[in-house]
């Protein structure tokens, strides 16, 4: 009895260790943090972003960063529909 305890406990804990650790990753990529959204430019432009001052989002632009950890606000108009993105720190710039 108590060897098939320690069996079902041993078994337990395996399938609890394997599940843990599966969190969120961290890539090097400048690009895969920031979700891609659309900007006022024209596509291939590329525009640094300053910090406060927002930029009305339209399709066919992308946010990158180019520091570690830009903080990037978005926000979205629920009746236009219209996306702003506000640099809060770090850098970025939209293409």
């Amino acid at each position: 009895m108590k060897k098939n305890l320690l069996i079902s406990s041993l078994i337990a804990s395996a399938l609890a260790f394997t599940g843990c650790g599966e969190g969120e990753s961290n890539s090097s990529s400048s690009e895969s943090s920031l979700p891609n959204v659309s900007g006022m430019l024209p596509t291939g432009s590329n525009k640094s972003m300053v910090k406060n001052k927002p930029y009305t989002m339209e399709e066919g632009n992308t946010i990158v960063k180019k520091s570690d950890a830009p903080e990037i606000l978005l926000d979205v108009d629920q009746q236009t529909g219209v996306t702003t993105a506000t640099l809060i720190s770090g850098e970025a710039e939209i293409i």
